[in-house]
């Protein structure tokens, strides 16, 4: 079970956007091309220490709020779904607390990372939008795909996600692409994905 669990979550987060019409295009390949250049080029070190993301993230989002906002725009999330305990935030990054429910923690070891804690860490991506970004009514980011994902160790049942968005993202992009690393309780790696792509759709255009 343990060796097929997390390829599993990446598969299965794949092929349930290219059922759901969110097949990769032209853009998406633009944007891991994109993302691949990033990665290769001289970037300076910032501290991805947990202390030091909560000095940096310092704006706390309401959670009723971003919960709203999404079913507002056609994302209706079920309770067991909404895993972020806390959230904060500036333009560009997130911090995020995510906590399986009761009911859940009871399957944490089936898997090597729990398929509803991975979507909650992903959804933290959400909040490091700038803020004209994810102001505009009209639009809605969904997740259509990664370049990497890897998984160093179990998580838990409590984790941290830590979301950053690329530095050269175009202003007013229908794509954007970030990392979400999630960081155990003692602020320690266990997996990270990367090149995450939001595609940006029209509220009233998302699939059923």
């Amino acid at each position: 079970e343990s060796d097929l669990a997390a390829p599993l979550a990446t598969e299965s987060l794949s092929s349930s956007h290219q059922a759901n019409g969110h097949a990769s295009t032209a853009q998406d390949m633009t944007i891991q091309k994109n993302y691949i250049q990033e990665q290769q080029e001289p970037q300076a070190q910032q501290d991805d220490r947990l202390e030091s993301i909560q000095r940096r993230c310092q704006e706390q989002v309401s959670l009723p709020d971003f919960y709203q906002t999404l079913s507002e725009r056609g994302i209706q999330l079920a309770t067991s779904f909404q895993g972020i305990e806390e959230l904060w935030r500036r333009d560009g990054e997130a911090l995020g607390r995510i906590e399986l429910s009761l009911a859940l923690a009871q399957e944490a070891d089936l898997y090597q990372i729990h398929p509803t804690l991975l979507d909650a860490c992903f959804q933290v991506l959400i909040a490091a939008l700038p803020q004209t970004t994810s102001d505009n009514e009209e639009a809605l980011y969904l997740p259509t795909g990664m370049h990497s994902f890897q998984q160093y160790n179990h998580p838990g049942q409590q984790v941290w996600s830590h979301a950053k968005l690329l530095v050269s993202q175009e202003k007013d992009s229908d794509s954007i692409a970030g990392d979400v690393r999630i960081l155990n309780e003692n602020g320690e790696v266990v997996a990270e994905a990367k090149g995450l792509q939001l595609q940006r759709i029209g509220v009233g255009t998302q699939p059923a």
